[in-house]
């Protein structure tokens, strides 16, 4: 299947929105430290912090009432919903999801023909994350957008969101709905959810199903089994994997000569990076030097970088940032060093890191991650400048498409921001920036992204249900 438009920004955005979930959670969600408390006194906690985020989430959708552009409201009521569902009110998440529909279906596509089925595409996989199969396949199902494969796309989350549940012959079904060269996408996904849950034999029997058809997706799900093997220290398995992966790659010869726009350099990439974050940089260095001059070979330094990072090599991976050309690897490894400095409790020396990464996303992520550990530290002051700057970073909060009509990733960033600044314990410094506003869009996606982070203050696990989900 040929790329196009949908997919690639969608997986951008997605991309995104997973990248900045792992990377935060990489770094802890930090808490203020509180004494033990009895039984009942956590119940009532619980039920207090559960009041005042639904609380917040009826503003929220009040909020919604004076955004005007269709794509915005349903965006702001997807995000409502997925909150609701995880406090429990799921006739209030429905509703909320089905307005979210309404107001997608309403889109004007005169600019941009995509942006309805990409709005749309990212309500159906909210819809399955919150456990309702059955409206996601609707909507994904309803999905029309000519020349972009956004159905295709939604449907592959509501699969992947069935297997995460343990479904895996419903996912299965579901991906039967998807024209056999969508498929390899669908059951990736599939097999990174069963893996999550350490289910290694069922992730392969959904790796076996994906059909060589010119694509990557079998040798990246083959990659991220092997990843599960290293974990499990089955070194045979992973050998045999790795080589399984050198085949398929192998296979997806397309006699292009541009490494950075051939099917098979891609795929090479992929083994390599993988290789890297096993640890074996020897492998990975060796790899990636048959794909010098081209971005892959840039990526695969970052992965080693990143590898000796995790190892305690700092020097030794701050020499190799000092030898990348390529900024966004750069600060990625950077980003690396600033979260192995705040595990260690080194902040100063996060907070000089920092101070030297560019100004690009990465940069935002690595403010947030300081912030939260800034407030377990009882630092309330360099917090708040932390979550600051942090917001700052994200140029335009309040854009969820641009002129081209491709989707920005700053409303999602900010989501991401606002919940873990809330689920770190600062819950009035979040409320105190989303209440100055002027944005309704911008009011509405941060006060949801705040109760999001409330509930998961919890101290019962109710509220860590949608971070189970993903």
């Amino acid at each position: 299947m040929n790329p196009n438009k949908c997919r690639a920004v969608c997986l951008a955005s997605l991309a995104l929105a997973i990248g900045v979930s792992a990377v935060l959670a990489a770094a802890g969600q930090q808490r203020v430290p509180q004494a033990a408390k009895p039984p009942e006194a956590k119940a009532s906690d619980s039920a207090n912090v559960l009041m005042r985020a639904k609380e917040l989430l009826k503003k929220a959708s009040e909020a919604v009432n004076d955004i005007q552009d269709d794509a915005q409201k349903a965006f702001a009521l997807m995000n409502i919903a997925a909150v609701q569902a995880s406090a429990g009110d799921r006739p209030g998440a429905t509703k909320s999801f089905e307005e979210a529909v309404r107001a997608a279906d309403a889109i004007q596509e005169r600019q941009n023909e995509s942006k309805k089925g990409m709005t749309l595409q990212f309500i159906a996989k909210a819809q399955a994350e919150a456990g309702d199969t059955d409206a996601a396949i609707r909507t994904a199902t309803s999905i029309t957008t000519r020349g972009a494969n956004c159905r295709d796309w939604a449907l592959a989350h509501v699969a992947a969101a069935q297997a995460k549940a343990g479904d895996v012959k419903g996912g299965l079904d579901t991906v039967d709905l998807i024209p056999p060269d969508g498929q390899p996408f669908a059951l990736l996904l599939m097999a990174t959810r069963r893996i999550e849950a350490k289910d290694l034999k069922r992730a392969l029997d959904l790796v076996e199903k994906i059909q060589e058809t010119g694509s990557t997706y079998k040798v990246e799900a083959l990659t991220i089994v092997a990843r599960a093997q290293a974990a499990a220290r089955d070194q045979a398995a992973l050998q045999k994997t790795i080589e399984l992966a050198r085949e398929s790659a192998k296979a997806l010869e397309d006699n292009n000569q541009d490494l950075n726009t051939s099917r098979k350099a891609h795929a090479l990439a992929l083994i390599a990076v993988a290789q890297a974050e096993m640890g074996d940089l020897k492998s990975a260095l060796d790899l990636g030097d048959t794909l010098k001059g081209s971005h892959h070979h840039e990526r695969i330094k970052a992965a080693v970088a990143k590898a000796k990072v995790k190892n305690g090599k700092m020097h030794e991976a701050l020499e190799i940032v000092d030898e990348l050309g390529d900024g966004h690897q750069k600060v990625q490894v950077l980003r690396e060093v600033v979260l192995a400095h705040i595990k260690a409790g080194e902040l100063k020396a996060a907070r000089k890191t920092i101070d030297a990464m560019e100004r690009m996303l990465e940069k935002s992520e690595a403010f947030t991650a300081i912030a939260a550990a800034y407030l377990k530290a009882g630092d309330q002051g360099n917090a708040a400048d932390a979550f600051a700057e942090a917001i700052q970073i994200i140029a335009a909060p309040d854009i969820l498409y641009d002129e081209r009509g491709e989707m920005c990733a700053g409303p999602l960033h900010l989501r991401e921001i606002m919940g873990r600044r809330a689920a770190a314990g600062d819950e009035k410094g979040g409320l105190e920036w989303a209440d100055q506003q002027s944005s309704a869009f911008v009011r509405a996606v941060a006060w949801a992204a705040i109760a999001d982070g409330m509930l998961k203050q919890r101290p019962d696990t109710r509220g860590s249900d949608r971070e189970k989900r993903g």
